[in-house]
């Protein structure tokens, strides 16, 4: 069987997500791969940026890294989705992988680009630069959290 399994390793999976999208942590990278049974894990996170996480790429496995990056044109924190397919992955694995991208790209949601790639050379500043001018900027740009101010009681005194 070669259906998608999300629950085996969901906690850290949710976890490494979460890391990259908080403003309190500085886990701008993740890489993720797949086990028997073609449940997704998380291999590997770290502060390093893209430059970091793009040395985690195999050239023999299906991989994904979720990477936080700066938009150059705006200042903004993005996130990029990289959907890493090695040069010397089998035509079955290729096509199963095909087959699992939008369920990754739907738990991923919060990506603002998806990059294909299938070797190191794919994936540059200049790539990642021109795929996020393609789409407009979030809604909400990441921020840190805000403390509410302390709420008031405008009836009447008791």
């Amino acid at each position: 069987m070669s259906a998608l399994n999300l629950d085996t390793y969901s906690l850290s999976l949710i976890t490494a997500r979460e890391d990259i999208l908080s403003a309190r942590s500085s886990t701008d990278w993740a890489v993720f791969t797949y086990e028997k049974k073609w449940s997704l894990k998380l291999l590997d996170s770290g502060v390093g940026g893209l430059e970091e996480l793009l040395k985690k790429f195999n050239e023999n496995l299906v991989q994904y890294g979720l990477c936080q990056v700066s938009d150059p044109s705006s200042g903004v924190q993005r996130i990029i989705l990289i959907y890493w397919v090695g040069e010397n992955v089998d035509a079955f694995r290729k096509g199963v992988a095909a087959e699992h991208l939008p369920a990754i790209r739907r738990f991923f949601k919060e990506a603002n680009v998806v990059l294909g790639a299938q070797k190191v050379g794919d994936i540059t500043q200049e790539v990642v630069v021109q795929a996020l001018s393609r789409v407009p900027p979030p809604a909400r740009a990441f921020q840190k959290p805000r403390i509410p101010a302390p709420m008031r009681w405008w009836g009447p005194s008791i």
